[in-house]
């Protein structure tokens, strides 16, 4: 398998965050016709990562726009409510 740049960026962006006892949270936003919401599971389209500590602070994004709500739903699911 061959890492976009990217991706390449984002686990560089990863590695400076990361420490010892603390928690990183990888959240991965694919297109909605993408290729790993079919049975094979193959993503075929430029995901959105985005990087957040154990608190759902948004510490790094990288790749295509960040769908902000989708992110708002997932960090207040972390944290126990709903958005």
């Amino acid at each position: 398998m061959q890492l976009t740049p990217d991706a390449v960026a984002f686990a560089q962006e990863v590695q400076k965050h990361t420490k010892v006892g603390k928690a990183l949270i990888i959240h991965v936003q694919h297109d909605q016709w993408c290729g790993v919401f079919q049975p094979q599971g193959i993503c075929n389209c430029t995901p959105a990562y985005v990087l957040l500590d154990d608190e759902g602070t948004v510490l790094e994004t990288q790749g295509k726009s960040v769908c902000k709500s989708t992110l708002e739903t997932y960090v207040a699911s972390m944290k126990g409510g709903e958005k």
